[in-house]
């Protein structure tokens, strides 16, 4: 297996540039860590209500990568103003059939957090299979389960990611997070930092999976789970949770943001069940794993899924299969965000 925790800090480092916002790239005449939305910034929001949304509220086409479509030009952050919806916390729920989809993600979700927003965002090529698919609406969905497909399947350099954020309370906090303003009703703002950036992408058939977070989130013992960095920390237990060096981190905000670890599997060389997990994501840390969560999201031929459960491991065979060996759901590849999707109008 390559080496998952130097390879997520090159990711890190490629979606975090400066972007060029207009073509959704990144912008080579700017240093890293300057001010401004970074690469990951520009790709489109799975939020329904977002401008530059990939699964609009009438199930339509969400129009081409670039030009937002119908759903509204994609402009950077601080141009428009959006009001982020509270990040709620996994706590887990009993296995059941859910539906229908355009309940949307939250089915996953029970904590609220009174102090912060997040946001889902996915890549070109992302967004280029759910249109090619027709995955951008329940009816295409559905459609794919009729067709016969038992899984959803990605195309390589397929990426998204899932970012937290909280209000900033004073200037000097600035200088060491990624920030933005948001703009409220009456024209005030607010400063707004970053806090964890969730990034999974397809180099592996079940997806490569890494999660960072600012270092303050420790503050309390907030992290139940020791970071794993082996890139960082070469020397076992790999735990020493310092940002790494020679790769341009020092000196910029980004160097007070801390792999807590890679996933790559369901389970390691030896059978033991991997875990990993986000303080500001996940509350039962010591019994997340993402792998397995993402594993579950599924639609069936009524357009209903599976709610997440909180196991580690490889999912049960007798959740997607009855007794007579017939599929019940389909696997939509790991991808909880099109459950975001809505029917057509």
């Amino acid at each position: 297996m390559f080496d998952s925790d130097r390879y997520a800090w090159k990711v890190f480092v490629a979606l975090n540039w400066p972007a060029n916002v207009a073509g959704k790239q990144a912008d080579s005449s700017k240093l890293f860590g300057a001010p401004g939305p970074v690469v990951w910034e520009t790709w489109r929001n799975v939020r329904p209500d977002a401008p530059d949304t990939v699964f609009r509220r009438d199930g339509a086409n969400p129009g081409p990568w670039l030009g937002g479509g119908g759903a509204g030009p994609a402009v950077a952050r601080e141009e428009r103003e959006f009001v982020r919806a509270p990040v709620k916390k996994m706590t887990g729920f009993a296995l059941r059939p859910r539906g229908p989809l355009s309940a949307g993600i939250s089915p996953q979700f029970d904590e609220p957090v009174a102090d912060g927003g997040n946001e889902v965002r996915l890549n070109e090529t992302a967004y280029a299979f759910i249109k090619e698919k027709e995955l951008f609406n329940i009816e295409g969905q559905i459609k794919s389960v009729n067709e016969g497909i038992e899984i959803l399947k990605f195309p390589p350099n397929a990426k998204e990611i899932k970012a937290t954020w909280r209000k900033l309370t004073n200037e000097a906090e600035k200088s060491r997070y990624h920030w933005t303003e948001v703009s409220r009703a009456g024209g005030s703002k607010e400063v707004w930092g970053l806090t964890a950036l969730h990034i999974s992408t397809k180099d592996l058939p079940n997806w490569l999976w890494m999660t960072f977070e600012h270092i303050d989130n420790k503050q309390g013992g907030a992290w139940e789970l020791k970071s794993v960095d082996r890139f960082a920390c070469p020397t076992a237990p790999h735990d020493c949770e310092q940002a790494p060096t020679g790769i341009g981190l020092q000196g910029t905000k980004w160097e007070n943001y801390r792999l807590r670890g890679t996933q790559t599997d369901f389970v390691d060389t030896k059978g033991a069940q991997t875990k990993l997990a986000n303080s500001k994501l996940e509350a039962i840390q010591a019994r997340s794993s993402c792998i397995t969560c993402h594993a579950f999201a599924t639609v069936d031929k009524n357009g209903g899924g599976l709610n997440f459960a909180f196991v580690v491991g490889p999912p049960p065979t007798d959740w997607f299969l009855n007794q007579n060996g017939e599929r019940l759901f389909m696997q939509l590849d790991f991808m909880w965000s099109l459950t975001q999707a809505s029917n057509r109008n």
